[in-house]
């Protein structure tokens, strides 16, 4: 009983709201004349819509963006990879020069 009598209270809320929009629209009516209030309502839509084609250009280009950033990211690793790889060939291959050089410093002692 008290969750339809809270809802009887919101449905007469609702009500007493849609009421002065009316009355607020008949006003504006009133005041500028239907063709006015058509006017203002179309600007309304074509803003809406605009924004609505803007939001959907820039979620597209985000897309865009964060594949580019996610292939360059995903090459630079692998540069990266290819670089710690070469360096740790070429530490390998200075320790290998250096023992041959210990070797034959000795063996020329």
């Amino acid at each position: 009983l008290e969750r339809e009598r809270g809802q009887v209270v919101k449905d007469r809320a609702d009500l007493a709201r849609l009421r002065a929009k009316r009355e607020a629209d008949d006003a504006l009516v009133g005041a500028f004349g239907e063709g006015e209030l058509a006017s203002v309502r179309a600007d309304k839509e074509r803003l809406a819509r605009d924004a609505s084609e803007r939001q959907e250009r820039y979620t597209a280009r985000l897309a865009e963006l964060t594949a580019e950033h996610e292939t360059r990211t995903a090459e630079l690793r692998a540069e990266a990879d290819d670089l710690r790889r070469r360096l740790r060939d070429s530490d390998t291959a200075l320790r290998a020069a250096e023992a041959a050089y210990g070797e034959e410093a000795g063996a020329l002692r």
